[in-house]
């Protein structure tokens, strides 16, 4: 638990340095929004309103469970976030039209999710462990999800790969793993017994030393975009 906390307070930091970037003091919609960890690292500095799906098992009492669609607040937002929750839904058109109506004018969105058409996902094919079926839906390249944007009025200011270890390492472990067909190794739930751990730690160098290198080649297997209210 407390692994997990850390690597959820490391890119919540990750992305509030992207959104102070753009923002100042301004009101934030998280849509997809998990237990609200994004919120509670701005809370000093921003209003992030979050939301969740109505089937969402969330403990935080904070988070609105809501359908994002049918949802018609009085209030508009500075910027709606997408983080990591854009590719879980089965109409991603209709959320970026319907996020355009909430931002107010020269309303920014923020999207990051993971890149299909990645030098990893080529090699890792249906290994990928980004494919993360049947939980994502969607499986957005950095060009669709560009032109998804355009189509829906927004206007691209930043796109760019994320060198998102705490995602990504994980990610690269988990791929190897299943290509090389290491059955034995339970590294997909909590059994993890010491001698896993010792034969898992050189796959866990390897991961960190490919996903840097795939950082530096832009081919980060994540995916961030920045657009705007046009």
């Amino acid at each position: 638990m407390i692994k997990f906390l850390m690597a959820c307070f490391q890119r919540q930091r990750r992305r509030r340095q992207i959104i102070e970037k753009y923002l100042l003091n301004r009101d934030i919609l998280d849509v997809g929004a998990g237990e609200g960890y994004f919120a509670k690292i701005l809370k000093d500095k921003f209003m992030v309103t979050s939301l969740e799906a109505p089937f969402a098992k969330i403990k935080n009492k904070d988070i609105i469970k809501i359908d994002f669609l049918k949802w018609y607040p009085k209030q508009k937002f500075n910027a709606v976030v997408f983080w990591q929750s854009l590719e879980h839904v089965n109409n991603p058109v209709a959320y970026l039209n319907h996020a355009k109506q909430l931002l107010k004018q020269d309303g920014y969105i923020f999207i990051e999710c993971p890149n299909f058409n990645c030098l990893e996902s080529k090699i890792f094919n249906n290994n990928w462990h980004h494919l993360d079926l049947p939980r994502h839906l969607f499986h957005f390249t950095n060009n669709g999800l560009k032109t998804l944007l355009l189509q829906s009025g927004f206007q691209i200011i930043r796109q760019d790969n994320v060198l998102a270890l705490d995602y990504s390492i994980i990610g690269m472990l988990f791929s190897l793993v299943k290509k090389l067909k290491i059955k034995h190794l339970e590294i997909l739930d909590n059994r993890h017994t010491h001698q896993d751990l010792i034969i898992l730690l050189p796959f866990f160098i390897c991961s960190f030393l490919l996903e840097v290198i795939l950082y530096i080649f832009k081919q980060s297997p994540i995916q961030m975009i920045i657009a705007k209210k046009a």
